[in-house]
């Protein structure tokens, strides 16, 4: 089985106030889970109500950790739901077509991940282990 991932980048200030009540549960979710693999990043006043926010301080470099993290999470809750209904896997692949910032979040998201659902659910740690992060995409020379 191949999963592909793509998922909009999240990112909220913790004292935003969201309309929609049912988006609202989704993007705090979404938050709290970006929040265990990502750096408190600092906002750097430039002008009046102008502020850069310095995601190259992520263990990443990028601030694509914080989005890549939340699709990854997904893709292990879709995961664990299907070892819960007894389904078996040979190999489970992740891919992501990137070989810059989005593949380098991938991978750091899909190792973290492994080892927090292993601890998790120490049952399935066998069929976590088999779960091969896969990159593709042109490399720059």
């Amino acid at each position: 089985i191949v999963m592909l991932m793509h998922q909009p980048l999240i990112w909220i200030n913790d004292n935003c106030k969201l309309p929609n009540e049912r988006i609202s549960k989704k993007i705090l979710n979404a938050k709290k889970i970006s929040d265990k693999l990502c750096n408190k990043t600092p906002l750097i006043k430039i002008k009046e109500n102008i502020y850069l926010k310095e995601e190259s301080k992520q263990i990443t470099n990028s601030f694509k950790l914080r989005g890549v993290s939340y699709s990854v999470y997904l893709e292990f809750e879709k995961f664990i739901t299907l070892l819960k209904k007894g389904k078996i896997f040979s190999q489970y692949s992740m891919v992501t077509q990137s070989t810059g910032n989005h593949g380098i979040s991938s991978i750091y998201s899909i190792i973290h991940f492994i080892k927090e659902y292993s601890k998790k659910y120490p049952i399935f740690k066998n069929q976590l282990n088999k779960i091969q992060p896969v990159i593709y995409g042109n490399v720059m020379i």
